[in-house]
């Protein structure tokens, strides 16, 4: 039976960890003092940018932090900048990861810091562009989460993007039709919506 909608998030705090090599970094308050340090990486996909000051846009924690985790508060701190990537679409954030004094890395959403350093990450984004990828890419179905013989019989569907491939099932009572139907959106206009989200997003694996 496929899953009506799954789409997993980007870096939850559970797949959190302490890497050697990849951009890996969890979003949490901004002392490390709060969690522990949960994640380090050699990894610099915009080389070594100088340390510079940092500013939270309110001093305050959120009301509800768990709605919108990766959330930057308090007085101004010391990180140097490693790259940004993501975009605020849907259930998605473009987030800023940073190294911070004790090499710990942070990940925060930009909304969540000053306009002025949005627009300083946003001109250090701009000076390194993601490569065009000009490769394609067929479906696994060893890694899938259904069968080509399911596909076959019309219990399930797919569309592809460039780097993922969206399942969803044909129940229309299913939680993704009802809510499709809530937001009065069309199924194809929803579908759409969710491939260019994880194309924009970046997002790891997920069904649908």
């Amino acid at each position: 039976m496929a899953p009506a909608l799954l789409l997993a998030a980007c870096g939850s705090g559970d797949g959190d960890r302490i890497t050697a090599d990849g951009p890996v970094a969890t979003a949490a308050a901004v002392g490390s003092s709060v969690t522990g340090c949960r994640a380090t990486s050699n990894s610099r996909p915009w080389g070594t940018l100088p340390v510079r000051s940092w500013t939270p846009a309110s001093a305050n924690a959120p009301d509800q932090p768990y709605r919108v985790p990766g959330t930057a508060f308090g007085p101004a701190f010391q990180a140097r900048l490693i790259w940004a990537y993501g975009a605020d679409l849907g259930e998605s954030s473009r987030v800023a990861e940073f190294e911070m004094a004790d090499g710990c890395r942070r990940r925060f959403r930009l909304s969540s810091l000053s306009g002025d350093d949005v627009a300083v990450i946003e001109q250090e984004a701009a000076r390194h562009p993601m490569p065009d990828d000009t490769a394609s890419y067929a479906t696994d179905y060893d890694h899938e989460p259904t069968s080509r013989d399911a596909l076959a019989a019309g219990t399930v569907r797919k569309v592809e993007t460039q780097h993922f491939t969206l399942w969803y099932g044909v129940n229309t009572d299913g939680f993704s039709h009802r809510w499709a139907r809530d937001a009065n959106i069309g199924w194809d206009q929803f579908v759409e919506n969710s491939g260019r989200w994880r194309r924009r997003s970046g997002c790891g694996t997920a069904t649908f």
